[in-house]
């Protein structure tokens, strides 16, 4: 009996010691609110000290979505501060890939592409006055060509979605920092990581404003099937020797997110691409009489 006792002492005091070394759970909210008053207040360093270690709390907990948000406001804070802060915006972000992993390795892509193309349409003259050429620093944006530039940002948008099945399993209502940019709430017609992130390269693949020089056979939407229905536009077989037209890439993709959701239960997110395809083909066909 004694020594049924006192294994029950010793294993209280177990439990109570495993309970007195457990962590609290860390508190993002508060956190983001004395952040946000110090943006408030106008203190700029001292926001950006709390940022960089909210950010590292984040990579520690494997917190993807606050990694994110967290790293929205470092460049955010960059562009107040710094000269050159586009540049090092870009440099920023190919560091914090260094040391991502999925799906924050997805997101930072498709953040990359974008810081890209921003900075081509912010110097936009530059790139104007500069053939292309071969002598450029890979690591250095500023001397660049348009090809390059293009290249680079097409890349970065393929890289973010190279893992379609793995970033249509997260749920996006589970990354707020994402959704509500903007205050738009897209929670139904994105309803996954995959979709957002989709989303976010029609973009930049519907704008067709690279200037490239286009090659002897470029990418047309010349033919009436692209006008079918979802079903039957999803089986079609688009081919194009123009690997840099952005329409074809957007054709391509919008194949992907038509197949993706041609089961849906909830068919919001179907119909809202699919009629977003027949814009798409309906401005840029080279159909006559249609």
């Amino acid at each position: 009996m004694k020594v049924y006792l006192m294994i029950l002492i010793l294993a209280c005091i177990s439990c109570i010691c495993f309970a007195a070394v457990v962590p609290k759970p860390f508190n993002y909210y508060t956190y983001w609110r004395e952040i946000d008053k110090l943006q408030a207040d106008g203190l700029p360093k001292s926001m950006a000290v709390k940022v960089d270690s909210l950010y590292a709390i984040a990579v520690r907990e494997n917190k993807t979505d606050q990694q994110i948000k967290a790293l929205i406001y470092q460049l955010t804070i960059m562009q107040e501060v710094e000269e050159f802060s586009a540049q090092k915006a870009i440099e920023k972000v190919q560091s914090r890939l260094d040391e991502s992993s999925q799906p924050a390795t997805a997101i930072l892509h498709s953040m990359l592409a974008q810081l890209y193309w921003n900075y081509y349409q912010s110097n936009r003259w530059r790139f104007g006055q500069r053939s292309e050429t071969i002598q450029f620093q890979l690591d250095d944006i500023a001397t660049w060509d348009l090809s390059t530039i293009t290249k680079a940002t097409i890349k970065e948008y393929q890289l973010s979605l190279e893992q379609p099945t793995e970033l249509q399993k997260y749920n996006i209502a589970d990354y707020p920092a994402l959704v509500y940019q903007g205050g738009k709430d897209e929670r139904a017609l994105r309803p996954t990581l995959y979709d957002f992130l989709a989303h976010r390269a029609l973009e930049f693949y519907r704008n067709d404003e690279s200037g490239l020089t286009l090659p002897f056979e470029e990418f047309k939407i010349s033919d009436t099937q692209y006008f079918q229905p979802a079903v039957s536009f999803a089986r079609m077989q688009i081919t194009s020797p123009d690997s840099l037209s952005l329409k074809y890439q957007a054709a391509l993709l919008y194949q992907d997110l038509i197949r993706f959701h041609l089961e849906d239960e909830d068919p919001s997110a179907l119909i809202e691409v699919d009629l977003d395809r027949l814009e798409f083909v309906r401005n840029n066909n080279t159909i006559k009489n249609v």
